[in-house]
């Protein structure tokens, strides 16, 4: 029977956590430059989406 140790565990759960929060950082730097984006082109609609989905994560 494999067992792991509690140290490997831990570095592999920090490994997806970091992994996981650079995903999420590019997530947001792209919602934010469509919010920008819509604001500038006037598109009230769109850049309230954007913002919601900001406010969401």
């Amino acid at each position: 029977m494999w067992t792991a140790s509690r140290g490997g565990v831990w570095r592999c759960l920090m490994s997806v956590k970091v992994r996981f929060c650079k995903v999420l950082e590019k997530l947001k730097e792209k919602e934010m430059q469509d919010f920008i984006e819509a604001v500038e082109l006037f598109e009230y609609s769109k850049a309230a989406e954007s913002l919601e989905s900001l406010a969401a994560m």
